[in-house]
């Protein structure tokens, strides 16, 4: 629950797909809006009258928990996400709503690649098969690259 606090989504994902390990998943969990009668109608209004008030009680900070609220409205959930996790350069981007679609999980994975003849080739996964004789070979989920015997 952070991402939506980002000053530039964009630019935040992108420096998430920066750190990353090639072939390795990123999972985001962040607020969403619920779809379905009544469950949207009861978040909306706990959200925006009920948390405020509470927050007002104990923390003496009214705004900062409208702010969550105004927050979770603005944010690009559900496939709107999805879509800008692939401008990214995510692939395969999952997502799942969690309690009612009052939270949403997001499983993206950072792009593989793997080495050819002076050539970079995207791919999905990829496995070192190493042979009995030393025989070395890359697979991938495009084509096998055979590579010279190890020593």
């Amino acid at each position: 629950f952070g991402v939506r606090n980002f000053e530039n989504l964009e630019k935040g994902l992108s420096e998430i797909y920066r750190v990353l390990k090639p072939g390795c998943t990123a999972a985001i969990l962040e607020f969403s809006m619920p779809q379905h009668f009544p469950i949207k109608q009861l978040y909306t209004f706990y959200f925006k009258h009920i948390l405020p008030t509470i927050g007002k009680i104990f923390s003496k900070d009214y705004d900062a928990y409208y702010y969550l609220f105004q927050s979770v409205q603005e944010f690009p959930y559900g496939q709107k996400f999805v879509e800008l996790t692939k401008k990214t350069g995510f692939q395969n981007t999952k997502t799942q709503a969690l309690s009612f679609g009052i939270a949403s999980l997001y499983i993206c994975t950072r792009k593989l690649y793997t080495f050819t003849k002076k050539r970079i080739v995207e791919a999905d996964c990829l496995h070192l098969f190493i042979s009995h004789n030393g025989d070395a070979r890359f697979c991938t989920a495009q084509k096998d690259y055979a590579r010279p015997r190890i020593r």
